[in-house]
């Protein structure tokens, strides 16, 4: 596979450009059903893409199965049975067309922005890159895939994947410098979809704006956790410990931040320490570990107490692993409240009343997503007061893989949706087309003295308040009309 670098970015641009206008021909179900034989082959393939993903992190096949192939493949079936309906195009009805657009019709098409440049995070390099590859296809685009550094070899089998059933322009692996990708841009790609840190969402944005190109970024959590007084203990503990080791803790929406009633914290940190003792030391991936460091002996200088397995710093630089950490006793406005670290750590602070969780929550400037345990009804209310892009009631996580799902942040945590119906329409822009089928509509004939009485007559009959008011725009109307004929028979 010759991957798309700073000396061959024109002619990628350019081949990619003449598959896209072949491939957008096609209609949107003929796109769809091409991602059966993506899946297939993803299936065909498994055990090499397992072998392939070496980041520290990922401990073993079973959660590169659960996490990225099987919710992978899943999406591809959703666009294979959803796609066709999602992007049909759709006609206005002629009830409620403004009265002056009489003998109109519109209808609004989704059509194919052009050339994709997914940006791929190192923590879901299948999963995140995959579906956004697939969504980006079946909307019509040809798509220029950059991994992120360490990744590359499971990138290029997933892209042979999607090859095998599409062509070899219509989706190519970019080499994983962050220099090819500004070059991408700056060449004229048509959208750019990033899937990073805050830090990289700010890079790719400034020279996207400088090139007026469109961007979906997917970036930074430091996720809430809020455990309400009824909530169940043993499924809270049981969350936040699979929170914070699955794929070693690097899941933008992992619980970072726990807010735990006053009264029951001291209860939570008994059962936390019982089962953190036992738990195995976990990878943290180099490009965090210096970040980790630095939150948690800032958390421990303020008062931070670790619960469960020790800290010890000095073994954990020389190793890269520890066992997972709680630290009890953060205070909202703590760096370690607002920290977006993909690491098996979380802080726990404490709230006197439920009352204050809204303002809690809202304190970081990440809005990615939040959970909520305790009784539906009142974990309900509490989420639809909660400005984040998902919030998941007794559960977190794992329902978010669902491919109907959409996706998306908002402040720090990014703009735009990628998955889901409305995912798939991000990989598009709308079309109008609208159709006059009157032989001699009005606004084409000379202006008349009657008109101003008959515009401002119809301003009041549609928009006025009052029958009476309504009653006199009508009149004003006739008049108008009878003064366009009294000039019309001279």
């Amino acid at each position: 596979m010759t991957l798309v670098d700073g000396s061959n970015c024109r002619a990628a641009l350019d081949n990619a450009a003449a598959a896209q206008k072949q491939w957008a021909r096609l209609s949107v179900r003929q796109r769809g059903l091409r991602m059966h034989a993506v899946q297939t082959r993803i299936a065909q393939v498994a055990d090499d893409l397992c072998d392939l993903i070496t980041l520290p992190q990922r401990r073993s096949k079973t959660e590169t199965l659960s996490a990225e192939l099987i919710p992978l493949c899943e999406a591809l079936r959703y666009l294979q049975r959803d796609a066709a309906k999602v992007l049909a195009t759709r006609k206005l009805p002629l009830s409620g067309r403004p009265l002056w657009l009489w003998g109109t019709r519109a209808e609004v098409q989704r059509v194919a922005l052009g050339r994709v440049l997914i940006i791929a995070p190192w923590n879901y390099p299948l999963f995140l890159a995959g579906v956004q590859a697939a969504q980006a296809l079946v909307a019509g685009n040809a798509v220029l895939l950059k991994p992120a550094p360490g990744c590359e070899a499971a990138t290029a089998t997933l892209v042979d994947c999607f090859q095998a059933a599409v062509g070899t322009d219509l989706i190519r692996q970019v080499g994983s410098d962050p220099e090819v990708a500004t070059r991408l841009i700056q060449a004229g790609v048509e959208k750019v979809v990033l899937t990073g840190s805050s830090t990289t969402g700010r890079r790719v944005g400034s020279v996207a704006a400088d090139a007026l190109t469109p961007a979906t970024m997917e970036l930074s959590g430091c996720d809430a956790m809020v455990v309400l007084p009824e909530a169940d203990r043993g499924r809270v503990v049981e969350s936040l410990l699979f929170g914070l080791s699955f794929n070693s803790g690097a899941t933008c929406i992992a619980p970072r931040r726990i807010f735990l009633c006053q009264r029951q914290s001291d209860h939570y940190r008994k059962l936390l320490k019982q089962r953190l003792v036992q738990m195995p030391s976990i990878p943290v991936h180099p490009a965090v570990q210096t970040r980790m460091i630095e939150a948690v002996e800032d958390a421990i200088a303020r008062g931070a107490r670790v619960v469960g397995g020790l800290w010890d710093r000095e073994a954990f630089e020389r190793t890269g692993a520890t066992s997972p950490l709680v630290l009890f006793g953060a205070q909202p406005d703590w760096p370690i409240m607002s920290a977006d670290l993909f690491a098996p750590l979380a802080a726990v602070c404490d709230y006197a009343s439920p009352d204050d969780l809204v303002d809690l929550v809202a304190r970081a400037p990440y809005a990615l997503a939040a959970s909520i345990f305790g009784p539906q009804k009142e974990a309900r209310r509490l989420a639809e007061l909660l400005d984040v892009g998902t919030v998941t009631i007794n559960d977190l996580i794992v329902p978010t893989a669902d491919p109907r799902i959409p996706f998306g942040g908002r402040r720090a945590s990014g703009f735009g949706t990628t998955r889901g119906a409305e995912g798939l329409l991000a990989m598009t822009c709308p079309r109008v087309i609208a159709t006059q089928r009157l032989r001699h509509p009005k606004h084409l004939a000379a202006p008349t003295a009657g008109d101003e009485a008959i515009l401002a007559g119809l301003l009041q009959l549609n928009f006025a308040a009052g029958w009476r008011l309504r009653l006199r725009g009508l009149g004003q109307m006739v008049r108008g009309i009878r003064q366009s004929r009294n000039n019309d028979s001279r």
